[in-house]
């Protein structure tokens, strides 16, 4: 039997009537969902219809009186693809951009839009918002210092079906960096491929054949003072990337 509750008093036989669901009553996260049930009669989880930033209990009862009062909870936002990258200059993207469309031909494959060009540090997959504060903490304490990354070599992943644009000489701090991010998503329960670390931004993707790959000699140089946290998300037939969260390297 659920405790009378001050403020609202209703009598009922057989209604339907809203309660405030008991912590614990409904659990949101990516991993797990969970209802209550209450041996006095049925209950279930519900989004009540008068606010939709608020959950409670919608309880069957055959014969009650019973006192009534809604709780506001916040609703839990779901979980999100997310990823820590290294953000490449507007004027460096845009350069690519130029050199890419120079360089390979329309058929070759779907480029990559130029505000989306980055270079993956650590890929965590679909994160609750628990998660992300925790995953946040950690990469907060890193200290690593910063670094110059130079872009001068390319190449083809048939595989992937993606043609990449990476660093013949990755910088030892480059390598540390992602060493640490990914070891911490893996702690934390985010799976991280066995395969090497291999630093590189994707220039196009859905590549179904052979493409020549331009000789060396193009360059591409730039300071990197800070990483970021991206959310991925996938709206209109696209694919956008959003920066949540930055953190300075050390000089």
């Amino acid at each position: 039997m659920f405790p009378l509750m001050p403020g609202c008093a209703s009598s009922c036989s057989g209604n339907q009537v809203d309660f405030p669901a008991p912590v614990g009553a409904l659990n949101n996260t990516c991993d797990a969902q969970s209802r209550a049930v209450s041996n006095s009669g049925k209950t279930a989880a519900t989004g009540n219809d008068d606010t939709k930033r608020s959950r409670g209990l919608t309880i069957f009862a055959p014969h009650c009186s019973i006192a009534v009062m809604h709780n506001r909870v916040p609703h839990m936002s779901g979980p999100q693809k997310l990823f820590f990258a290294i953000e490449l200059p507007a004027q460096i993207r845009k350069q690519i951009v130029h050199w890419r469309a120079e360089q390979f031909p329309q058929e070759a494959g779907r480029p990559v839009a130029a505000g989306n060009l980055h270079l993956t540090l650590a890929f965590l997959g679909d994160v609750s918002s628990e998660k992300q504060q925790i995953l946040s903490q950690l990469a907060g304490r890193i200290r690593q210092p910063g670094f110059t990354l130079r872009l001068d070599d390319a190449g083809q992943w048939p595989g992937a079906r993606v043609i990449w644009l990476g660093t013949r000489q990755p910088p030892r701090e480059l390598l540390q960096l992602a060493n640490l991010l990914r070891s911490q998503a893996a702690r934390s329960g985010c799976y991280q491929s066995p395969k090497p670390f291999h630093p590189h931004i994707t220039l196009l993707r859905d590549v179904s054949h052979a493409v020549a790959i331009p000789a060396p000699g193009f360059c591409w140089s730039f300071p990197v003072s800070e990483f970021v946290l991206y959310a991925s998300t996938f709206t209109r037939g696209s694919t956008r990337y959003t920066a949540l969260q930055r953190w300075t390297l050390t000089p």
